[in-house]
């Protein structure tokens, strides 16, 4: 019952917005109180409402974070990823950005996404975070072996940023090595 009260309120939001979903839905404090929604309920949810409008990224972005809360961690890079690539169909960087940083934070060997951020973070000019995480793929690739990615992943990053210091000093390590 209250996953389908929960469905149909977010049906009604879609389709009329929050305030008439707001008005039909809140309740009245005379009411006794409802049983709490669990998570496997919460996800049913938010799985409905991306059926109803897919290219809302935000009905995706809840079910990665319910993923979360229920350790599914592979799907829950899934889904940032699908939500990051509709920030990024619909121009919104920022968010993009945001869910591209979830994504690689449970999974860090998603090499094409830490370059992706970065060269997200050189489009909006934010020449400090695009060499910082220039540096963290370097990094990433000196831990696992593979010199030649990391000097071309600390070229990148002098490329932005031709003095950095830390960028200078792995370039220069790497040489050495």
């Amino acid at each position: 019952e209250v996953v389908d009260r929960a469905c149909a309120a977010l049906e009604l939001w879609l389709a009329e917005g929050m305030e008439a979903a707001m008005s039909a839905y809140n309740g009245d404090v005379n009411e006794p109180v409802r049983k709490s929604v669990s998570v496997e309920e919460e996800l049913v949810a938010a799985q409905r409402a991306h059926e109803l409008k897919p290219d809302d990224p935000k009905p995706i972005a809840r079910m990665a974070s319910i993923l979360m809360r229920l350790e599914r961690s592979e799907e829950a890079v899934q889904r940032h990823l699908e939500a990051a690539a509709i920030y990024e169909e619909q121009g919104n960087t920022t968010r993009f950005i945001a869910h591209m940083e979830q994504a690689v934070r449970l999974k860090p060997q998603l090499i094409e996404v830490q370059s992706a951020i970065a060269r997200a973070y050189e489009a909006v000019n934010n020449n400090k975070k695009a060499v910082d995480r220039y540096l963290r793929l370097a990094t990433h690739h000196i831990a696992h072996g593979d010199s030649p990615a990391a000097a071309r992943a600390v070229t990148e990053a002098l490329r932005v940023n031709p003095q950095h210091p830390k960028a200078l000093t792995m370039q220069a390590e790497l040489r050495q090595s």
